[in-house]
């Protein structure tokens, strides 16, 4: 599991948090 995929998979939660609010 490369770093930039790790982050791409924070960013898309985050993301998916953030509009859920």
């Amino acid at each position: 599991m490369e770093g930039a995929e790790f982050d791409n998979q924070m960013v898309n939660l985050i993301l998916t948090f953030i509009s859920s609010l």
